[in-house]
């Protein structure tokens, strides 16, 4: 089952989405990201700086500029929640609000179905 999304997926947004999609990214330890040359990341260890970590096997402190994140399924259920909560004040709600057919979907589809959703509320 795909738990997160690739970076062919994130080449499917604008760079505004792409924008929105990184200023909502803040990098905890173990997140997937990549660059501008579509290469793969984990972060590593977090430092006192806002924003700003160490990769595994890199002792070079980055920051999350012209970086995104490859979100997991939870990411993703966390960025529609911040959405709906900052959008509609929706504060108790379920994927079946947000995927209104989601009974009909098998789990190894989750993660595009939820990206789907992500993408749309990116372009609102």
């Amino acid at each position: 089952m795909k738990q997160r999304i690739t970076v062919d997926d994130l080449n499917q947004l604008t760079d505004d989405q792409k924008n929105c999609l990184r200023e909502w990214w803040t990098p905890q330890l173990s997140d997937h990201f990549c660059n501008g040359n579509a290469e793969t990341f984990y972060v590593g260890s977090l430092m006192r700086k806002p924003h700003t970590f160490i990769t595994y096997g890199d002792d070079v402190p980055h920051d999350k500029e012209g970086l995104l994140p490859l979100l997991s399924i939870g990411q993703m259920i966390q960025f529609l929640n911040d959405d709906l909560n900052a959008k509609s004040k929706v504060q108790n709600w379920t994927l079946g609000d947000i995927v209104i057919d989601i009974d009909t979907y098998k789990a190894d589809v989750l993660c595009d179905v939820l990206w789907q959703k992500v993408q749309y509320a990116l372009s609102e």
